[in-house]
């Protein structure tokens, strides 16, 4: 069975809260924790599975997983980038350790609920599909 993470529960409902969260915004409501957090959150799936999708493509194998090394990675770039980076150079970013937490939770959310068997198909995307794991006959 062919999965597509761009059409997961998880991807259209982390895009659909984050746009919420932004039209909420954008007309002048603010809840606390949602407006400090949940971008955060949401911001790992919706990234994970533009990632995994462009992967699937590249390597043309469309039952490819990310490995945690790869989530991991993708974790820590975004951490860094959002959380040091920016703050050092633009004025209207802030550094917030919770953030950090946030990043990581939304990318075991990703890990744990996001890609079918993601944690139990054992091999990294190379240029030929391995024929173990595809679904072909």
């Amino acid at each position: 069975m062919m999965f597509y993470p761009l059409k997961h529960p998880l991807f259209l409902g982390a895009c659909a809260l984050f746009l919420a969260n932004q039209m909420l915004e954008f007309f002048g409501v603010f809840i606390p924790f949602v407006h400090s957090y949940l971008d955060d959150l949401l911001v790992m799936p919706i990234f994970l599975a533009l990632g995994l999708t462009g992967m699937r493509g590249i390597y043309r194998n469309p039952n490819g997983v990310l490995k945690v090394s790869h989530i991991l990675v993708a974790t820590l770039w975004i951490s860094f980038l959002f959380e040091y980076w920016f703050p050092s150079y633009k004025a209207n970013h802030y550094a917030d350790a919770w953030d950090v937490l946030a990043y990581f939770s939304g990318s075991l959310l990703f890990y744990f609920v996001g890609v079918p068997n993601q944690w139990v198909v054992p091999f990294r995307f190379s240029r030929k599909p391995n024929k173990k794991y595809t679904d072909a006959a």
